[in-house]
């Protein structure tokens, strides 16, 4: 399920020293991020922090629009 109409998982990253891992993530909305993650966090109990982000185009095209 690292693809489906709205998500994709662009990279995955391993960090063994923290035991932890990083996704960069494309999704439309958080619901579709969150069908993602069910299964990991209701299933076998894992934490997840989500920290959401903009392209380099999203946020100048984002810039634009707030200063015209």
């Amino acid at each position: 399920m690292d693809a489906f109409a709205g998500f994709e998982v662009l990279t995955r990253q391993s960090h063994p020293k923290t035991d932890g891992e990083v996704l960069l993530v494309d999704a439309e909305n958080l619901p579709a991020k969150q069908k993602h993650i069910y299964p990991w966090t209701k299933g076998l109990g894992v934490n997840t922090t989500v920290i959401p982000g903009l392209s380099d185009e999203d946020y100048v095209e984002l810039e634009d629009s707030m200063t015209s």
